[in-house]
């Protein structure tokens, strides 16, 4: 009923700086994800019960649309290992835990790491899923991470996340 991912991508920034983009700015997601309609600060009391928060992370967490509301919250939270974790919550039923670890390795001058480590419980009957979930989910992060990468790399978005910004505002513009 347990279901692990993991997926490690190298980046040509600075680790202090990637990790300034996805903890200290961990809110502002949708601002360089693509496939993140709009994210914002997320407050404690939104928390659901048995969520212990991580005191020392920035905010508490984050409410994004990525076709599913979630919300996102700091469980642990390390500035100087570069690592947090959050806990996700709104998810279907059938996924009873879900928490995302993500680290920032310095790998050289310049360069660093982004290791995501993906923990999901699945529902009982539901576990036979596991390996599509699995395989949908890394292929859901794959571009996200592929985002972040040209936003550290460049300072500017991806030409996905371009394209997506221009949809959602032509959709605003006409719906």
């Amino acid at each position: 009923d347990i279901m692990d991912v993991r997926i490690e991508t190298p980046i040509n920034a600075p680790a202090d700086r990637v990790w300034e983009i996805i903890a200290h700015q961990f809110v502002d997601v949708a601002d360089w994800a693509a496939g993140v309609k709009w994210s914002k600060e997320a407050i404690a009391e939104e928390a659901p019960a048995g969520f212990d928060l991580a005191s020392s992370a920035p905010v508490a967490g984050r409410t994004t649309d990525a076709g599913l509301v979630l919300n996102e919250f700091f469980v642990e939270y390390d500035e100087d290992a570069k690592r947090f974790t959050f806990r996700a919550a709104g998810l279907p039923r059938i996924i009873t835990l879900s928490q995302n670890t993500t680290t920032v390795v310095p790998t050289g001058e310049g360069t660093c790491s982004v290791v995501v480590e993906i923990h999901m419980d699945l529902l009982g009957p539901f576990a036979i899923l596991s390996p599509l979930l699995k395989k949908r989910l890394a292929k859901g992060l794959a571009p996200v991470q592929q985002d972040l990468k040209v936003y550290a790399e460049t300072g500017t978005i991806s030409e996905a996340a371009r394209a997506a910004a221009s949809s959602e505002l032509n959709a605003a513009a006409t719906g």
